[in-house]
Formats: structure tokens, C-alpha cells, sequence
């Protein structure tokens, strides 16, 4: 994994899937119950990695986590942890990035990557999730940031410059824990993608500059994204890796990330993980074919879903190595 990163030949496809809450799973726990507790889940992490045999720990992927720490309301009646609601506009302008390291559920976060890197650190690759400032911003402003700059210009400034200052303090977190890269996670939809390139854009350089300051590798994944909007984007940030999921538009994707020295991930679906082994590598041989004729590694487009068999994860690890 660490060697695809680089650039360098690899005997086979790393296969990376994004696992967290998922993990609890393995120990009859579900993501609520690992989630809040860094010792079963750090260890229901390490269990999941030494059944399954993937080439990167996820430390932590919970693109609520930080919302939650500004003050938001979860919802876990899906499974999953999903934002309530959005804050107040008043509890909005009293947020302070620095204070919120210590709030919700950071600190097991921090937690939960420190022993990671100190029982596989040496073994494995390790990866943090940090969830995107435009993800960020609409979690807890209601709405996209170009419809709030329509609505309160200057509101819409401080949350966002908030949302970009708190993806970097996490971002610093992990570098100083030592662990090797962030997956910047995006929810947001493809026209609030398109800030990266407007008015968000100068968040964005210094977020990914930070990611390089720390000698971080950066893993871009998008939950939607389009091919007109994408090698824009990637020109712009320019990350070390970014998911790629199967269908149109893929394989010039691929040609796309590798002209500009970015490696590309062949992601399988949410729906696949869900539908198990004979769906997965239905996905992932589509990948392969997508992604032939130089490095690549397989991911997840997202995480993997709570309620996904572990044989979707078993068939993924054995489509994408072989």
C-alpha cells in the first residue's frame, strides 16, 4: 500500500476497504457500540484486518464526527450515524476550531489512531478519515455554500472558513500521531463540488497544502461526482490518490489521474458491499479492467455498510488481490 502511494511497482492490486464502525461487526457489536469506546474498537479493527487480510487499517471514517463535535444532533435510527439537523444560526457564529479537538467524539478518534499506530503502525498502512469543509458546511449550515453566500455572505464566510480550519486541525492530529494518510471524505453533491473551483477554492489549496506539510498521503473520495466536474477538480488539488467508481467515464478517469502522476482507486458501491461476494466482484473485475496498464488499488466508495455480510468484504480482498 505504502508503495503504491509512492508510485512504485506493486506485485499485486492493495486492496483498501474503508472499514470503522463496520469492524464492530466481527464481535457482534454494532456501530454505535464501537464507536464511542476506542479499546473495542481499535481492537475490532486489528481483528478485521488480520481476518480479512486488506493493506490499510482505517482508523477512523465517521464523516458525522466532527459536526457532532460543533454541537449537531445525531440520528442513528438508520444504523448509522446521520446529522439530525442543522444548527442555529446563532450557535453557528460562536464556534471556536481549536476547542472542538476536545468535544463529541475527537478524542476517541485521536485515540483510536495512536493505538493503531503503536500495535500495526510498523505493519500496515494507516489511514484517518477527515470529512470535507463543503460536507462540513452543509451539515451544519442546512444548505450548500454558494446558496448561503446568497443568504448571509458573511456567515457563509466564517462557517466555511470554520468547517476548512477543522478539517486541518485533523489533518494535523493525524500527522502528529504518525499515521501515513487522510481520506478526505465529501458527501456533498457535485454543484457543491463545484466551490472547490469558486469560491471555496482557496480553502481548499491550503487544506490539501497542509495534508503535504505533514508528508501525508491524500486519498480524495466524493460520494457524487460527475465526469465534467472531476479532472477540474483534481488539477486543482492535486491529491495522491482518488476513488473512482465503475461506469461511464472511468477508464478516462483513470488515463486522466495517471497524466497527472495521481493514482487511481477503483471503488465499489455501497449496493454491492450490501449484495455480497458474486456483486462485489462483479464491481471489482470491472474495476480491474477500468484500471489496467499501471498502479491502482481497489477501495470502497464509501464505508462499508453497517449491514453488508462479511463475505462482501472476504470476496472483495480476494477480486482485488488476485
Amino acid at each position: 500500500m505504502r508503495a503504491a502511494f509512492c508510485g512504485e511497482e506493486v506485485d499485486r492490486v492493495p486492496v483498501v476497504p474503508i472499514i470503522c464502525g463496520f469492524a464492530g461487526s466481527i464481535r457482534s457489536l454494532g456501530p454505535r457500540e464501537v464507536l464511542f469506546n476506542p479499546t473495542p474498537l481499535t481492537n475490532s479493527l486489528v481483528d478485521a484486518q488480520r481476518l480479512f487480510g486488506y493493506d490499510a487499517v482505517v482508523a477512523w471514517f465517521d464523516p458525522t464526527t466532527e459536526a457532532e463535535a460543533c454541537g449537531c444532533a445525531l440520528d442513528w435510527s438508520g444504523g448509522s450515524a446521520a446529522v439530525a439537523s442543522p444548527l442555529p444560526r446563532q450557535a453557528l457564529a460562536g464556534l471556536d476550531a481549536p476547542a472542538l479537538l476536545e468535544k463529541g467524539r475527537i478524542p476517541v478518534a485521536r485515540e483510536v489512531a495512536a493505538r493503531l499506530v503503536r500495535q500495526v503502525g510498523r505493519e500496515l498502512a494507516l489511514l484517518g478519515g477527515v470529512t470535507g469543509p463543503l460536507t462540513l458546511f452543509r451539515q451544519l449550515y442546512g444548505c450548500g455554500f454558494g446558496e448561503a453566500l446568497r443568504d448571509d455572505e458573511a456567515l457563509a464566510g466564517r462557517v466555511m472558513e470554520l468547517a476548512a480550519e477543522l478539517a486541518t486541525h485533523m489533518v494535523r492530529l493525524y500527522g502528529e500521531l504518525g499515521i501515513d494518510g487522510v481520506i478526505i471524505a465529501e458527501e456533498a453533491e457535485e454543484e457543491d463540488l463545484r466551490g472547490i473551483l469558486g469560491e471555496a477554492g482557496d480553502h481548499y489549496r491550503q487544506l490539501f497544502g497542509n495534508i503535504r506539510y505533514f508528508e501525508l498521503r491524500s486519498l480524495l473520495l466524493c460520494r457524487h461526482i460527475g465526469p465534467t466536474c472531476l479532472d477540474e477538480l483534481l488539477e486543482e488539488l492535486l491529491p495522491d490518490c482518488v476513488a473512482l467508481s465503475s461506469g461511464a467515464g472511468m477508464r478516462e478517469a483513470v488515463l486522466g489521474c495517471r497524466k497527472m502522476g495521481i493514482l487511481p482507486a477503483g471503488a465499489v458501491s455501497e449496493s454491492a458491499m450490501l449484495g455480497g461476494p458474486r456483486e462485489v466482484e462483479k464491481e471489482a473485475r470491472c474495476c480491474r479492467e477500468d484500471c489496467a496498464g499501471g498502479p491502482w488499488l481497489l477501495a470502497t466508495a464509501w464505508e462499508v455498510p453497517a449491514g453488508a455480510p462479511l463475505e462482501g468484504v472476504r470476496g472483495m480482498v480476494e477480486a482485488g488481490g488476485s
